[in-house]
């Protein structure tokens, strides 16, 4: 029993190093987000812990009551079970795939299908789920939608925070933050490299504000919708617009300097830098595979 509870205690610990994560990609009960995020500890550790962390963080969101948590277990447990069934399955040939094209460098179609790809997968939990989600968000009372408001403006405290910073301090906090998120993915960056990023990464638009500002009005939307009691289809429908980032287009000029920067640090890449990112996605596939197989095996 000592041991669960401490057992507990650090996964409750790690879930609140999880939330700036979750928080920024808004997904409130998205199994995907833990399965394409993990790292350190091995993916059949995490998606072992994966009803709790989920759990924990609806209940952070909205103080659930008995019932409420009950239903939360329930349904989550079928979930699950569809998911290591038949939703791993999508996650792995996905991985494969990203996998593949990314071995020998990539090219813009490429980088279009990935983006559509991720939404693809995205939306496939998001419709598995959306039903009783919905159900769930009919049953909150005012309290209930009150303190979801003040989780909601914690949460933003930091991006407020952001935008009070001068315009070069924002870029260069992205910077550092592009940087370790492609050590991660690659390995150790040469000095050459790490200088071209911080010229790519300064060069591009500083978007934050208008970010913002439509994270606020999605957020609005929603809480309106609680508010007033909307009928399934209303709440259906900004279920999905906060739980889904907006479909671009292979024509949309504004990803044109995103794009631009995945070549270039394509381009960049030694193949030892290579190596590196194909075994970090050959991890993936290897342990989502294995609880897949052991699932259907049982």
């Amino acid at each position: 029993m000592v041991q669960q509870v401490k057992i507990r205690g650090q996964i409750q610990a790690i879930a609140g190093r999880l939330n700036d994560h979750l928080n920024q990609k808004r997904r409130v009960l998205l199994l995907v987000v833990i399965v394409f995020t993990i790292s350190g500890c091995g993916v059949s550790w995490w998606y072992g812990q994966i009803d709790y962390l989920l759990r924990f963080r609806v209940d952070s969101y909205f103080d659930l009551t008995g019932e409420q948590e009950d239903f939360i277990v329930n349904r989550l447990e079928k979930h699950l079970v569809w998911h290591r069934n038949e939703g791993l399955a999508d996650h792995v040939n996905f991985l494969v795939e990203t996998r593949d094209g990314l071995s020998d460098g990539v090219t813009r179609p490429e980088i279009f299908w990935f983006f559509q790809a991720y939404r693809n997968q995205l939306r496939l939990i998001v419709e598995r789920l959306s039903g009783d989600s919905i159900e769930f968000l009919t049953t909150l009372n005012n309290e209930q939608i009150d303190h979801f408001i003040d989780e909601l403006k914690d949460e933003n405290e930091e991006y407020e925070e952001r935008l009070s910073m001068s315009r070069e301090e924002r870029l260069q906090k992205r910077v550092e933050s592009t940087i370790e998120s492609l050590e991660d993915w690659l390995g150790s960056l040469s000095n050459t490299q790490e200088a071209e990023v911080r010229r790519i990464s300064l060069n591009l638009p500083d978007t934050m504000k208008p970010w913002y500002q439509k994270r606020l009005r999605r957020q609005q939307i929603f809480i309106q919708a609680l508010r007033t009691k909307g009928s399934r289809l209303e709440i259906r429908e900004v279920f999905f617009q906060m739980m889904l980032p907006i479909e671009r287009k292979s024509d949309d000029r504004s990803l044109d300097p995103i794009v631009e920067m995945i070549l270039s640090i394509d381009r960049m890449a030694t193949p030892t830098q290579r190596q590196h990112l194909n075994d970090k996605l050959q991890t993936w596939i290897d342990d989502l595979r294995e609880i897949h197989q052991e699932s259907t095996d049982a």
